[in-house]
């Protein structure tokens, strides 16, 4: 990795014009001379400079599968791909054999944007191929889909439907938004080129916070459906009108989400005062957390497993909840310098 390296030049004017001389060395370093083109970039009060003919740096992995066990091989890639790897080269001493290409298949399934690239006997070549929405696109499907999610759960309580392959596919859609969501904020961070605007970045680190709650809110939604067989019909009653409760402080939260995704910078639409104005409910639903896990434990549920998982799933609505307390804070702040 490169060392940074900063320092204080004086501007000069020749002939109407601002001149700043940049620094011999790094000139040298990077094939810079007369006539040489470079890129400049301006963000906020920042230039940015860099050779036009740079190269992008690629993040690349090579794997020994020799090494690897099968459901260690999956951990191992899943966390490559989620550390913003664009490339990842599996070798193996044997041929591969067809269950290995089979694994391999079902593996990218939970690797949204890469494909196969390049393969032979005895490797194969993942690459990314497609890079993935926005951060703002991925909260606005996580949040729909977990909202599906939700109504289908309450469902399972209420019509007798029980646990439902649309339900496992709704959670594993979800799993897959939340990698794809982290993906994309590891490559933010990992990326050389220093041009993202701080409040971004931090607006970027929140929605990324609430994805990863929102996954985990699905995981105990997931739990309860499995459970609903296995409940007797009192329990079933209590349960259904909890999670209709819960779901209400769901909706709440839906509801500023899709405001607070939006830039909080465009005031013009009204979207700063909006959140502003939100901001009681939010603090109400943090402070609310000791008075709900009594009502929980007050219901007086036959397995303990029901209540820990509804209990969860409210705890988590709250740190979302504080996660959006910071979101309307940094959209109060007026610049960086």
């Amino acid at each position: 990795m490169s060392v940074s390296h900063e320092e204080e030049r004086r501007i000069q004017e020749i002939r109407g014009s601002y001149v700043l001389y940049l620094p011999k060395e790094w000139c040298k370093a990077h094939g810079v001379e007369k006539g040489s083109r470079v890129l400049i970039r301006r963000v906020g009060s920042k230039l940015i400079i860099e050779p036009s003919h740079a190269p992008r740096l690629k993040t690349y992995s090579d794997i020994d599968m020799d090494n690897y066990d099968p459901i260690s091989l999956k951990h191992l890639l899943i966390a490559l791909y989620v550390s913003g790897a664009e490339q990842i080269k599996l070798t193996s001493k044997k041929p591969l054999s067809r269950d290995t290409k089979r694994q391999i298949m079902s593996i990218l399934k939970l690797m949204p944007g890469f494909s196969i690239f390049d393969e032979g006997r005895n490797f194969t070549v993942l690459r990314e191929v497609r890079r993935g929405s926005g951060l703002e696109t991925i909260v606005r499907r996580v949040i729909n889909n977990a909202r599906s999610l939700f109504e289908l759960t309450i469902s399972s309580y209420s019509e007798q439907n029980g646990f439902t392959e649309e339900l496992e596919d709704l959670d594993n859609e979800i799993d897959a938004i939340r990698r794809e969501a982290e993906r994309i904020f590891n490559i933010m961070l990992s990326n050389p080129e220093i041009d993202r605007d701080p409040k971004y970045l931090q607006r970027s680190y929140v929605m990324v916070q609430v994805v990863r709650l929102i996954e985990r809110i699905s995981d105990h939604l997931v739990a309860i459906a499995r459970l609903g067989s296995n409940v007797d019909n009192g329990d079933k009653v209590k349960i259904y009108l909890v999670l209709k409760d819960m779901y209400k402080y769901y909706v709440l939260l839906d509801e500023i989400l899709r405001t607070g995704i939006q830039d909080p910078d465009r005031r013009q639409n009204g979207k700063g005062e909006r959140l502003e104005t939100l901001m009681p409910s939010l603090v109400n639903l943090i402070e609310s957390k000791e008075k709900i896990h009594e009502k929980i434990y007050g219901l007086g549920l036959t397995r303990d497993i029901s209540a820990y998982h509804i209990t969860r799933i409210y705890d988590y609505i709250t740190d979302i909840a504080e996660y959006l307390l910071d979101m309307v804070a940094m959209s109060s702040f007026v610049n960086y310098m």
